[in-house]
């Protein structure tokens, strides 16, 4: 008799599990489809995630960490008139430091290339 209640107790939860899973699937956004990022897509998310708010601020409107196939992490710097070209230099090296830093600790240091693009928000350049 607890067999048979222990049976019929899975196979209710395991109806009950497909039924919801089917009800769910059919209302999803396809925004809620899986996807599984890149390396290098995850390394851009992470450094995006992890390190963006400690560079941005002050004369620095702006930087971006951006995955550019197939082995380049671009780093976006924004910044006004009021940024020392010295203190801009300051951020990209340290930027630069957080990407290796963070590649090396996934172990994807070997692959990842790095380029910057500067841009004063002022004059455009």
């Amino acid at each position: 008799m607890k067999r048979l209640v222990a049976l019929s107790v899975s196979f209710f939860a395991g109806a009950m599990t497909m039924l919801c899973s089917t009800y769910a699937q059919k209302n999803e956004s396809p925004l809620m489809a899986p996807y599984t990022p890149s390396r290098l897509e995850w390394l851009a998310l992470d450094l995006e995630s992890r390190f963006k708010s400690q560079l941005e601020g002050g004369d620095i409107s702006s930087l971006d960490f951006t995955a550019i196939a197939p082995d380049t992490i671009l780093i976006s710097v924004l910044y006004t008139n009021d940024a020392s070209a010295a203190f801009v230099d300051r951020i990209i090296d340290t930027a630069k430091g957080f990407v290796e830093k963070d590649a090396l600790s996934y172990g994807w240091s070997k692959w990842i290339r790095i380029r910057v693009e500067r841009k004063n928000l002022r004059n455009g350049t």
